[in-house]
């Protein structure tokens, strides 16, 4: 008989929120989210894209997937643009 053993790598989130403060609509700001993995397997990660009804539209130009190394954090670049007027939680 053959056993296997399926080991996923533990990956967090370390920026659980994006503070934009006050911005204008239909401009791209620039932010950092922090990801860990805090295992010793390498780790891949993909960002969803966002919908369309989404107040604000996150996206990466080259970050959108990558590899997380082993024991490491990861810094994404990503765009957030403001899809709509008001105040946004």
């Amino acid at each position: 008989p053959i056993t296997a053993r399926s080991i996923v790598p533990n990956v967090s989130l370390i920026t659980t929120s994006v503070e934009m403060g006050r911005c204008f609509i239909f401009h791209s700001y620039e932010k950092i989210i922090k990801i860990s993995n805090d295992t010793t397997l390498k780790a891949r990660y993909y960002l969803l894209p966002s919908k369309p009804s989404d107040p604000f539209n996150f996206s990466s130009d080259n970050q959108s997937e990558g590899v997380i190394e082993p024991n490491s954090i990861r810094e994404i670049s990503v765009n957030a643009k403001a899809m709509q007027l008001g105040d946004i939680e």
